[in-house]
């Protein structure tokens, strides 16, 4: 039930900005809807529970964690934009199950990885996954041609 109520939430979401992007610039609308999500964002926090352990999470990164969770999140900020620059240009649903996509590539890179460097990340590459990975990747592709055409 969670993750339909999170699909709905999302749907809402990115047809909101969807609209708020076809009745104003980009920037504005953008900065708009930052603006809601960062409240959106900050009414997470109002429990205390949450805060305590959002603060304990952050306080476990050291060294070059710290580094890597920066540049990650800087790749992610850089993508997002583009992401929102993208529904502004054309199709929510398209822009969405592009998003798939991904799926695919972490299918191929992750299996790489498990080969060339199984001490860095270990696959469970067995026939069945395989084909059970295949068949998903298949069926994001099918999804995205009828949305496509």
């Amino acid at each position: 039930m969670t993750a339909i109520g999170a699909g709905l939430l999302f749907a809402i979401f990115f047809v909101g900005t969807k609209y708020t992007y076809q009745t104003q610039e980009f920037l504005s609308a953008f900065i708009w809807v930052r603006i809601g999500t960062f409240l959106a964002g900050c009414a997470l926090l109002l429990p205390k529970e949450q805060r305590k352990e959002i603060i304990h999470g952050l306080k476990k990164i050291h060294g070059g964690k710290g580094f890597l969770l920066f540049t990650n999140q800087a790749i992610a900020a850089i993508g997002f934009l583009l992401q929102n620059y993208a529904i502004f240009l054309g199709s929510v649903a398209l822009v969405n199950a592009l998003q798939g996509v991904q799926y695919a590539f972490l299918l191929v890179l992750g299996g790489l990885i498990s080969v060339f460097y199984p001490n860095l990340l270990k696959e469970n590459i067995s026939t069945k996954v395989v084909i059970q990975k295949l068949t998903a990747v298949l069926l994001i592709s099918i999804g995205l041609y009828f949305l496509a055409f």
